[in-house]
């Protein structure tokens, strides 16, 4: 569900995220579900980083730090969406959902999905 129309603090229309998984009831398992998510998602990140910095080719250098950025915006999504779960991590300010980045539309869709048929 990439973007709805809404309406900014100065009433301007603009896109924000509509998020699928709203309506799952909020459950524990699911909150530790989101952050085993991001630990996967950190452990990725500093494996593709490795590899970035021990490769020889440039185009495998360059692909690997896509990867690595791909791992990172998951672990973002999984921490966003903590807080609706069940209780966020220490110093996290819930953000509402429609105020999630639109850059990670595509991550927090997948986590999203992850969560509706896994536990929705």
């Amino acid at each position: 569900m990439p973007s709805i129309v809404s309406t900014d603090d100065d009433g301007k229309i603009c896109p924000r995220y509509g998020w699928p998984a709203q309506y799952v009831t909020p459950t524990r398992e699911i909150s530790d579900a989101l952050r085993g998510w991001r630990k996967e998602a950190i452990r990725g990140r500093e494996e593709f980083m490795f590899l970035q910095k021990n490769v020889q080719d440039r185009e495998a250098a360059k692909f690997l730090k896509e990867c690595a950025n791909r791992e990172m915006k998951r672990q973002r999504a999984c921490t966003l969406m903590i807080p609706w779960f069940g209780e966020p991590d220490r110093n996290q300010t819930p953000e509402r959902p429609i105020m999630w980045p639109l850059e990670l539309v595509h991550e927090l869709d997948e986590i999203a999905n992850r969560i509706v048929m896994d536990f929705g």
